[in-house]
């Protein structure tokens, strides 16, 4: 039997900081250098992104139970993100940020974890509500 699904939301995860932009300029019969070089402050990367209805902590980690994208309000109370990452054994400053469909700031939190492990974890439960405009909605998440 359908549900009743009178707003669809879709949530779209964009990964702010992990962007590459390069630009060439002068002659090109310029000669070419290269060269290594050791990383300059720390470096975090991404490892995995699961987006879902439901998710809970078990045992010391957290499983999506009910991965997915796309939602229903009234059906979906809530939109749980939760990101992983690997980086240096510190403590990392993490915020996530919701924007709506029409790009209007929504919400925004953020916590400290000092991770034990070079692979770190962290999940947002956005709620949902009959007010939640329709559309495509976009999660932001930045570390340190």
């Amino acid at each position: 039997m359908p549900r009743n699904r009178s707003k669809l939301i879709a949530v779209l995860v964009r990964l702010s900081g992990f962007g590459l932009a390069l630009l060439l300029s002068g002659p090109a019969s310029a000669a070419q250098q290269a060269g290594g070089v050791t990383p300059s402050g720390p470096q975090v990367h991404l490892a995995r992104v699961l987006v879902g209805a439901k998710g809970e902590q078990r045992g010391g980690t957290f499983v999506m139970t009910e991965p997915r994208s796309v939602f229903y309000v009234p059906d979906d109370r809530e939109v749980v993100v939760y990101f992983q990452w690997e980086g240096a054994k510190e403590t990392h400053h993490c915020e996530g940020s919701v924007r709506g469909p029409g790009g209007q700031f929504a919400t925004m939190s953020s916590f400290d974890y000092t991770a034990p492990q070079t692979r770190f974890a962290g999940f947002w439960r956005v709620p949902l509500s009959e007010s939640s405009p329709p559309g495509s909605w976009i999660f932001e998440s930045r570390v340190d």
